[in-house]
């Protein structure tokens, strides 16, 4: 049995030069790369550095510090990305930091 092949989503590929021609990206994009809606997220962000850290380094760099890591709040009580109560967005985002920071193990490796 083989390793399947994977085969390339345009999608994904364009998402540098989203990136490069706006420094942003929105909440979501249609199968045909317009916009879905007109906002940024930190759940976008953690969603997608995995992308921009195997392609890009330099943006994955700049993504995690401007988009991720500016909207980590603390206080006495919690922290939270973005918005306390959204649970997609805190799961997005620690999913995200930690493979940005290479705080997910490998726990296939014996």
């Amino acid at each position: 049995m083989g390793i399947p092949q994977l085969h390339p989503n345009p999608k994904f590929e364009n998402y540098p030069i989203l990136w490069s021609n706006k420094q942003k990206l929105l909440v979501g994009y249609t199968h045909d790369g317009k916009p879905w809606d007109q906002y940024e997220s930190v759940v976008s962000y953690g969603a997608n550095i995995g992308n921009f850290i195997v392609t890009d380094p330099v943006i994955a760099q700049k993504i995690y510090q401007e988009k991720i890591f500016t909207k980590f709040y603390e206080d006495e009580q919690q922290s939270y990305w973005e918005d306390p109560i959204s649970y997609y967005t805190q799961n997005w985002a620690w999913f995200g930091t930690a493979l940005f920071t290479k705080n997910l193990p490998n726990l296939w490796e014996k």
